[in-house]
């Protein structure tokens, strides 16, 4: 009868932790030093290049997620902007520079834990297509015991991370 009654409270806690994961551009930061390869002062627009949403659900056998690729590159415009703006590069009406970005989801896992909490880990692609017409692509990977959106803000950050030591976006940028 315990372990019946336990059952249903673990089904009922695995039910309510899916949904819809909607990132948060506070939740992490870029630290400056990560940006003392992009000439400053300068000029740049931040676009992102998913007009609409693009939906991608992550499930298990008892959890559904659902997640939007359009704002978690939202979510990725807003914090590379505000590193970028503390390093001196910022936006203007009539940019030096102009950034496409998309997040492409590859992938995640969540996974209920005895705590209970969700143990999760996230893929996924940042695009970025220059003004020049030359693009690159990152891939950023999260993990956490805290949840889908923890996963997922990593995923970026670590995405975001990387793009800052591209050969490619640093050559475009340093021009």
């Amino acid at each position: 009868m315990v372990f019946r009654a336990v059952a249903v409270l673990l089904i009922a806690a695995l039910a309510g932790c899916g949904g819809e994961i909607v990132t948060n551009p506070d939740a992490l930061t870029i630290e400056p030093s990560r940006l003392k390869e992009v000439r400053a002062p300068q000029t740049v627009t931040l676009n992102n290049g998913l007009a609409s949403a693009v939906k991608h659900q992550i499930r298990t056998e008892s959890i559904a997620w659902e997640v939007d690729a359009r704002q978690l590159t939202e979510t990725a415009i807003v914090m590379l902007r505000r590193a970028l703006e503390k390093q001196g590069i910022r936006p203007a009406p009539q940019p030096g520079k102009t950034v496409t970005l998309r997040i492409q989801v590859r992938g995640g896992m969540g996974m209920f834990v005895p705590v209970p909490t969700v143990a999760a880990s996230a893929r996924l692609t940042l695009h970025a297509d220059f003004g020049d017409g030359t693009a690159t692509s990152v891939d950023g990977q999260g993990g956490s015991g805290f949840g889908m959106q923890d996963a997922f803000e990593g995923a970026i950050q670590n995405a975001l991370h990387r793009l800052l030591f591209d050969p490619a976006f640093l050559a475009y940028m340093n021009r």
